[in-house]
């Protein structure tokens, strides 16, 4: 008798520690055998702020929520779970996070009244520069080159790469509110000569928060000093932002580049190109943003531009100008009380040659002049 009544306590006891066993091992997102759950989850920026418009979402519970003018929202579970986990938080201002909502136990006919709170950070504006680095001989791009900010207590900046176009991104702070910020940087490859350039950037009220606001600055040349570089004829393409301030005359700035990447680009030497040049065999045109090529319309080399980056005539629709002695070295101005400060006006000019087996080379420098 005895030995029974100890088999029936062992019986139920294990029982019981079975069944507290299956009742304790649970994971987050599985209901337990509980009462309900009132939440009411508080969203704040990383000062203490309320979030207003913040989306809550979840899946396993369909949550789909999204907060108040106090930063909140309400979540009723008739059986509450243990936890909420892989419950998002997404808002346009603030960086998108993931957290989970304790809940714990709650006794079966209750309801238990939880407070929880999640901090979002907000999202950052970001600057890249973007920096085109050629061969100074012969215009080809130097894939590979390394360009490092030198520029002291700005934080850190890592180091960019060119790629296999020669251009080279790099990440920046943000300019304050209405200013522009200029960095000094080096530019180092192998079997090339090391040199330097500026960059810059210019606060923008198109930067959106969380998405790159990109700054073309422009191209540098690197001097090649190895052995064995593979030359030969080919197309080029120069992109600038080219900054000039508003004036009340036709004065703005300038834009030049090495001719090297033009007697080079067409497979020439020095005196080639002078005789080519001399024999009416170069040429120069403006290029809409369609592809309508013009005859140049300014003193010398160059085109009065409009809105849009359409090639226009002296006149009313006028807006900038280049004019240049050369193919590579230009003015560039304004047409007095036509243009806006904070404007930006696309260009492009193209020079051509084609060569005795009739093939046709071109060096295309397209320049966005921002007036400021």
């Amino acid at each position: 008798m005895k030995n029974l009544k100890y088999f029936a306590f062992a019986l139920m006891f294990g029982m019981a520690a079975a069944c507290a066993t299956d009742h304790e091992e649970f994971d987050t997102n599985t209901v337990r055998l509980q009462g309900a759950a009132d939440v009411t989850m508080t969203v704040v920026d990383n000062e203490g702020n309320p979030i207003e418009g913040v989306s809550v979402s979840e899946n396993h519970y369909d949550i789909d929520e999204t907060t108040d003018a106090n930063g909140q929202i309400t979540i009723h579970f008739d059986v509450a779970p243990a936890a909420v986990s892989n419950l998002e938080l997404k808002h346009d201002l603030y960086k998108t996070s993931v957290t989970t909502l304790p809940i714990g136990s709650v006794k079966v006919g209750d309801t238990k009244q939880v407070t929880y709170s999640a901090t979002m950070y907000p999202k950052e504006y970001i600057y890249t520069a973007t920096l085109a680095i050629y061969d100074k001989d012969d215009g080809l791009p130097v894939e590979g080159a390394c360009v490092t900010v030198l520029n002291a207590g700005i934080g850190e900046v890592d180091p960019a790469y060119a790629n296999a176009d020669g251009i080279a991104t790099v990440y920046l702070p943000a300019p304050a509110k209405g200013a522009t910020d200029t960095y000094d940087v080096r530019i180092t490859c192998y079997d090339f000569e090391e040199t330097t350039a500026s960059i810059y950037v210019t606060y923008s009220d198109e930067a959106k928060l969380g998405i790159p606001y990109e700054t073309n600055c422009g191209a540098a040349v690197m001097k090649y000093t190895g052995q064995g570089k593979i030359t030969g004829p080919h197309n080029v393409l120069i992109e600038k932002d080219l900054q000039i301030p508003l004036s009340t005359g036709y004065d703005g700035g300038s834009f030049t580049f090495s001719e090297s990447i033009i007697v080079r680009a067409f497979g020439l030497d020095d005196a080639t190109y002078a005789t080519a040049v001399d024999e009416g065999l170069v040429t120069f045109v403006g290029v809409d943003v369609d592809g309508t090529e013009h005859a140049s319309n300014t003193n010398a080399n160059g085109c009065w531009w409009g809105e849009g980056g359409y090639v226009k005539g002296w006149g009313s629709s006028a807006r900038v100008f280049f004019e240049g002695n050369s193919f590579c070295s230009f003015t560039v101005g304004q047409y007095p009380g036509q243009v806006e400060s904070g404007a930006t006006y696309p260009t492009c000019h193209k020079v051509s040659y084609t060569d005795e087996d009739g093939n046709t080379w071109e060096v295309v420098f397209k320049v966005n002049v921002m007036v400021v």
